[in-house]
């Protein structure tokens, strides 16, 4: 019998999410989720993959990656390895999803932590950081 899990951790890269937050905060016109108008955010999203992408609106393929500007949560990125980062996606969610994560969430963690995670349990979405460590 498999044991169920009651919280998922996934790890992000900071300057990635920085980078996020750049694109979010450089314009006014945001996508809107699920048919409502959202304030400046990011996109947590589960489909071919796991990630964040920024709500802003009209932005450019990048070139390098063929997609939008987004960050892969470590280990859920489809390019390395497909097929098992579908069955690590599916064993979180059976489903895709995509939920709006507001930038106060996320900015105040820019600095001052060395990881972003966003925690999961059957019925919320957190974000947290890990501190950096200080050096004496």
């Amino acid at each position: 019998m498999k044991k169920e899990k009651t919280e998922v951790r996934l790890a992000f890269d900071v300057k990635e999410i920085a980078a996020l937050v750049a694109i979010t905060r450089a314009t006014d016109n945001h996508r809107a989720l699920f048919g409502r108008q959202v304030e400046p955010g990011l996109f947590f999203v589960k489909d071919e993959g796991i990630y964040l992408m920024p709500s802003a609106a009209g932005m450019e393929i990048n070139p390098e990656t063929g997609t939008l500007p987004v960050s892969y949560a470590k280990g859920f990125n489809p390019k390395v390895g497909r097929q098992y980062v579908w069955e690590k996606a599916h064993d979180i969610s059976g489903d895709d999803f995509s939920e709006f994560v507001p930038l106060e969430a996320v900015e105040p963690l820019l600095d001052s932590c060395s990881e972003i995670y966003v925690v999961l349990t059957e019925k919320m979405l957190a974000v947290e950081g890990k501190p950096k460590r200080r050096v004496a």
